[in-house]
């Protein structure tokens, strides 16, 4: 008894009973350790059998191999997320894109054929999400129209004054760009769908860059690019708009809506080259159903619109209008089906003939192509093409003719979002002279760029 109350001897069964366990331990690591190269070389000839027998599938994230896989396409510029919005600089030196990735890009396009083409990159932050670009007066001045928790908003970016431009100086970089004004809630806090810029050539006038946004709604404003001030805002009175444009030399804007009509404003300069009101001057009539898209011409002397009544027309707005002079529509051509919906020349022109017959004219129904809605629409500056897509499809239409030029209907792996044509030509390798550029961005998280057919 006297031997169990010892203390030391506790001690002592503690410390034999500690070196047991450790050496039991010790001993079955070594084990694993001599059978591990034996399970290893098992679990390797067991890996090497499963992928013989179940070949590798290839991730969502990976595509095919690079490069343009059409011949009139230049160049493909991969962004983090769908692509919503872009534009082409007016001196047609950049092009800006509007990215789900919370990113405005602006790209320079000295070389557009390029692996990597550089560009500028603007974070619009937290609480605002790009939608749509706009130039302003240059190519370092860009409008972006987006969402935020407030609703609707409008951005104005410009290269960074002050302190941030002598850093960058010294760095030997571009200076960052800096909001320069900012509205939201815009328009109400009511989503924006499209926003268009120009620079005015008109008068006194002159020199002026504006801004024309749209609304889901019938509300369009124009902006003054320079400070953001509201310059105008008009109704469309149409129950909600489609999309509204600005034309190139700055006078006109039109808005495409619900109903078959086209209404044109004008924007009246004041001597000071401000805007003093936007006036309602002319109204295209012809289509018997809604205008899907309308484009200018690059002299703003005429206007193409594609309607769901299945035809495209082309407008004389050239016209006295402050005479009561009506515009007038030179040409209607039947939008065509797809090449690859065409089993024949036949039925593709069955279809056509249906599209261009007076509505209400009854007679047997057609077992042709069905003919599908116009998305988007681009005139060419030369006036020689009309670009068109229907969801992932491009095609290029001859303007007078009507006639499919060529097409791509594979030309994105998901809908078309957005076009713009180069305004000036630009120099591509490999080609004898510059050529005009078709950008398309797509919710493919992709831009492309297209030369013009033809050439």
């Amino acid at each position: 008894m006297d031997l169990l109350q010892d203390p030391r001897v506790w001690v002592a069964v503690a410390i034999v009973v500690v070196f047991g366990l450790l050496q039991l331990l010790i001993s079955r690591k070594s084990e694993s350790t001599e059978k591990a190269p034996d399970q290893e070389q098992k679990d390797a000839k067991k890996q090497s059998q499963s992928q013989k027998q179940a070949p590798r599938r290839r991730p969502i994230s990976e595509k095919a191999p690079s490069g343009p896989r059409h011949p009139l396409e230049v160049n493909t510029l991969k962004h983090g997320d769908a692509v919503t919005g872009l534009c082409f600089s007016h001196d047609g030196a950049a092009l800006a894109t509007a990215c789900g990735d919370g990113v405005v890009r602006v790209y320079t396009l000295d070389d557009v054929t390029a692996k990597s083409i550089k560009f500028r990159r603007i974070n619009t932050g937290p609480g605002v999400h790009p939608v749509g670009v706009a130039f302003g007066l240059s190519a370092t001045e860009v409008a972006v129209s987006g969402t935020s928790p407030f609703g609707s908003c409008m951005r104005f970016y410009g290269p960074a004054t002050g302190r941030a431009l002598e850093e960058a100086r010294k760095e030997g970089k571009q200076a960052p760009m800096e909001v320069k004004w900012e509205q939201r809630p815009a328009h109400g806090g009511k989503a924006i769908i499209s926003i268009s810029s120009a620079v005015s050539t008109q008068g006194p006038g002159d020199g002026t860059a504006v801004i024309a946004t749209s609304s889901e709604a019938t509300d369009v404003v124009v902006w003054g690019a320079a400070d953001g001030k509201v310059v105008g805002e008009v109704d469309s009175n149409q129950l909600r708009n489609t999309m509204a444009a600005l034309s190139p030399d700055g006078r006109f804007l039109a808005i495409a809506a619900f109903t078959a009509d086209v209404k044109i404003w004008e924007l009246v300069y004041g001597r000071d080259g401000a805007i003093q009101n936007v006036t309602r001057i002319m109204q295209l009539k012809g289509h018997k159903s809604a205008v899907t898209w309308l484009a200018f011409t690059w002299d703003s002397k005429g206007m193409v619109t594609a309607s769901k009544d299945g035809t495209i027309k082309i407008w004389n707005i050239d016209v006295r209008y402050h005479l009561d002079e009506d515009p007038k529509c030179r040409h209607t051509f039947p939008i065509l089906p797809l090449p690859s919906t065409a089993t024949s020349d036949a039925a593709a022109a069955t279809a056509a003939a249906a599209a261009a017959a007076p509505a209400g004219k009854k007679g047997k129904k057609s077992a042709g192509p069905t003919l599908p809605l116009l998305d988007r629409i681009a005139v060419s500056p030369d006036g020689r093409l009309l670009a068109v897509t229907v969801g992932a499809a491009l095609l290029w239409y001859e303007l007078e003719g009507g006639s499919i030029v060529t097409a791509d209907e594979q030309a994105h792996t998901d809908a078309i979002t957005w076009m713009a044509w180069s305004p000036k030509p630009v120099p591509i390798a490999g080609e004898s002279k510059p050529m005009h550029l078709l950008a398309t961005a797509s919710a493919d998280k992709k831009v492309k760029l297209w030369k013009a057919p033809g050439h």
